[in-house]
């Protein structure tokens, strides 16, 4: 049995970044490498690590010459945790970056081009992140809570996270804390916390009911971090309270709507407060709903964008697979009055069944889409809305590959034109970027 040689270093000139931290290189022979952690413009030397058939991967040793958008992470985790890919990297060349990722997907994989690209909206880039779920491991010795590694299965410990909203970015280590002296610590395999405006959350995962002294200790977890703790031991239907009688659950605003959306522990929530309220606002500027409109809000969730679109006068018609999620915007929209104007549905899109909630549009009213599917896109979903003549259809997503692939298909096959497209930095420091593409076929 022979063992493969490690390669040797290389000296090469990085001729761009990608949006996850990698820079763009050749070598000598002329394959492509990509480096993690090295920046458009930099001499670097580095050593491939895995080869492909048409690039290969490398590791940093040394920055010869640094560009003069590269920063010292403050987070001293940073390059090791997957949570954040671009620390590295100053802020604005992080976004265009983005920009750049996003325009050049929609060009390669839908052949199309925005009419007008706005300015990116940006905000806080320190924590500014209220959910995560934190990975918990108990293998080799102490206990390790935080996030997984780059480009591994690994768990990188964090004690506090520069990230994380200041109510949650202490948790990591008073969890990691707590499950070292857990009676069952392998019975915890993961924590998710949430932070509402005032109220903190962290659910812990446990494949056993815990003993009365892990309950004990997590009250006192729960007494000195000021968090709401509650216990799931299977799916989201057996989601309990630790306290009794059970505190309530978080809630968020929306100032410019006079809105405050109450929500689950478990509820999907978007992570930046500041970003969100830009994106919601921007929906309602961009779709202008009036009483003659009815806005079909397609994977609503718990009102995010219903609610605010109802304010507007419009009837509103939500959409979505979570049950859990469907009774809060019920609940929501009951609490602000406007249970006359929103209908709330569970529904599975993927299914020609789950279309059937939907009621015929009404006679001499412009049917409207707000359209925030998964990561995975909604390419399935867009013969459907051409059958139900939507003509204006605002489309937000979080993966610039599946918007590209969908923005080809609405443009080519159903006679959409993008005539704008605008980015939300979201998720500061990472690859991810949040956008808004409208789509109109009215005019």
């Amino acid at each position: 049995m022979t063992t493969r040689r490690p390669e040797p270093p290389f000296l090469a000139v990085v001729t761009d970044t990608t949006a996850g931290g990698d820079g763009v290189a050749r070598r000598e022979d002329g394959k492509v490498v990509f480096v993690r952690g090295a920046l458009a413009g930099e001499v670097v030397r580095a050593r491939a690590v895995r080869g492909r058939r048409r690039y290969a991967e490398a590791v940093l040793d040394e920055v010869a010459l640094p560009s003069a958008s590269r920063l010292a992470p403050p987070c001293p985790v940073a390059g090791r945790c997957a949570g954040c890919c671009l620390q590295h990297l100053a802020g604005a060349a992080q976004l265009g970056v983005k920009t750049d990722e996003v325009l050049g997907l929609l060009e390669r994989l839908g052949g199309v081009r925005p009419e007008r690209l706005e300015p990116t909206v940006t905000g806080p880039v320190w924590h500014y992140r209220r959910r995560a779920r934190l990975s918990v491991d108990v293998r080799g010795g102490a206990p390790r809570v935080g996030f997984h590694t780059a480009g591994g299965r690994g768990i990188v410990p964090i004690g506090d996270c520069p990230v994380l909203v200041p109510a949650l970015a202490p948790l990591p280590g008073a969890i990691a804390a707590f499950v070292a002296r857990a009676s069952a610590p392998e019975r915890i395999p993961q924590v998710e916390i949430a932070a509402g405006d005032a109220r903190a959350t962290a659910v812990f995962r446990f494949l056993s009911a815990p003993d009365a002294g892990d309950r004990r200790r997590l009250a006192e977890l729960a007494a000195e971090r000021e968090v709401d703790i509650y216990l799931q031991e299977g799916g989201p239907e057996t989601l309990r309270p630790l306290a009794e009688p059970p505190p309530p659950y978080p809630d968020y605003t929306l100032p410019a709507h006079d809105l405050r959306l109450v929500f689950s522990p478990l509820d999907f929530v978007q992570v930046n407060a500041a970003i969100n309220r830009a994106l919601v606002d921007h929906a309602v500027r961009t779709l202008a709903p009036g009483a003659e409109d009815e806005v079909l809000d397609l994977y609503c969730g718990i009102g995010n964008f219903a609610l605010a679109l109802a304010r507007r006068g419009a009837r509103v018609i939500g959409l979505e697979l979570s049950a859990s999620a469907v009774a809060r915007a019920t609940d929501n929209a009951r609490r602000h009055g406007l249970e006359d104007q929103t209908r709330f549905h569970v529904a599975d899109l993927m299914r020609p069944e789950g279309w059937r909630a939907l009621p015929p549009p009404r006679p001499g009213g412009r049917r409207t889409v707000l359209l925030d599917p998964p990561r995975s896109g909604a390419n399935e979903l867009l013969p459907r809305l051409a059958e139900l003549g939507v003509g204006r259809l605002l489309y937000v997503s979080c993966r610039p590959a599946t918007l590209a692939r969908d923005a080809g298909i609405l443009v080519r096959e159903h006679g959409f034109r993008l005539t704008s497209l605008r980015l939300f930095d979201m998720f500061p420091h990472t690859e991810h970027v949040e956008a808004a593409a409208f789509f109109d076929r009215d005019g």
